[in-house]
């Protein structure tokens, strides 16, 4: 089930042998070494690696010494590679319930028997004590997904192969299961409101992560840029399974509200309005959610940023001693604005009763 040779080296190969093939130049061991694909790779590790890549039958080796493609396209119920790690190995384990496959040592098990963590049912939990419907995690996921267009385009534009040739294109599906998964897939997903949670999404996203990881192999630029949009994604994630509300008044811009200030806005029920001491200083703050042990809070400040605090560290008023600086007297004022806003809000249609599409209100 498993394979010895490294995806990502068989992936440059195949483009060094295509090339060669191209210019009808030899596709030999001394051609293969100096294409543009295999320069980061040293010249034992290139031997020793297409000895593995002839032994998983994805290169055939002739008796001139010659080496080509292996274009023989071979049906598999699972993939070939480890979906924690990303690394060949002769000995997997298959998921029972899907396509994934893992070393012993990165499997990770699920309640569900018969089921990995990544295709186990994934149940949208409340959040703030309310249950979503379909509809509002797919409206909430479109959110997200323009998000991810409007910071990681480019990205996005590396996982759907665009500038990869013909030739290579049809190779994929030998070292990838769900070659053709990419956003384009998630977005078709969301506009179908096929999305029953967020972690649904995020399991999704791992799929296209994966398959990146593969292509491009686990220590390389691209996979540690995609790092960063995984970082971003559950960044996302910590604010909508917070409080929905927030995430929406965050992203959302309503007609007649150019000069609307989202952070002023009591959610319902209204925010716990405090002080967090932060670096010996005291910050006013909103709490999001809280824990046994610490509390998600948004800053009065300019960029209202949000941090995780210890709840030892948050009092219901300013210590008198408190030195009040230009920039803590500004979120004061804001702070006080909120707080004598109380429940009588100019609270905004979060639940979308009057038959407006929640997309066309959003900032998109």
């Amino acid at each position: 089930m498993g394979r010895t040779a490294k995806p990502w080296f068989v992936l440059n190969a195949w483009k060094a042998i295509h090339a060669l093939e191209s210019n009808q130049v030899a596709t030999n061991l001394s051609t293969i070494v100096n294409c543009d694909s295999l320069l980061s790779h040293s010249i034992a590790e290139i031997k020793q690696e297409l000895i593995s890549a002839i032994k998983d039958e994805l290169i055939d080796e002739f008796d001139d010494g010659l080496l080509k493609i292996n274009h023989t396209i071979v049906s598999s119920s699972h993939d070939w590679y480890c979906f924690v790690c990303f690394n060949p190995g002769e000995r997997m384990i298959g998921c029972q319930s899907c396509f994934r496959l893992y070393h012993k040592t990165c499997f990770r098990y699920s309640e569900e028997e018969g089921k990995c963590y990544y295709c186990q049912v994934h149940p949208q939990e409340k959040i703030r004590g309310k249950l979503l419907d379909i509809s509002t995690i797919n409206d909430t996921l479109e959110i997200l997904f323009h998000n991810l267009v409007a910071n990681f385009q480019s990205l996005m534009d590396i996982a759907s192969l665009k500038d990869e040739s013909p030739v290579i294109l049809k190779l994929l599906s030998k070292l990838l299961h769900n070659p053709h998964f990419d956003f384009l897939s998630l977005q078709n997903k969301i506009n179908e409101q096929q999305y029953k949670s967020i972690a649904d999404f995020i399991v999704d996203f791992k799929l296209i992560y994966f398959n990146v990881a593969i292509l491009n192999g686990p220590g390389s630029i691209v996979v540690e840029k995609f790092d960063e949009m995984f970082k971003y994604i559950l960044s996302q994630e910590k604010i909508i399974t917070s409080c929905i509300q927030c995430y929406y008044n965050l992203y959302c811009k309503v007609d007649g509200e150019e000069n609307f200030d989202w952070f002023l806005v009591p959610c319902n029920p209204p925010h716990r309005l405090c002080f967090a001491k932060i670096e010996e200083f005291c910050h006013p703050v909103k709490v999001i959610k809280s824990n046994i042990n610490e509390s998600f809070v948004w800053l009065f400040d300019e960029n209202h940023e949000f941090i995780t605090v210890n709840n030892e560290s948050l009092i219901d008023s300013l210590p008198k001693e408190e030195i009040i600086t230009p920039e803590l007297s500004k979120a004061l004022e804001a702070y006080e604005h909120l707080l004598s806003m109380g429940n009588e809000s100019k609270e905004r249609d979060f639940d979308n009763d009057n038959g407006e599409d929640f997309s066309e209100k959003c900032n998109q």
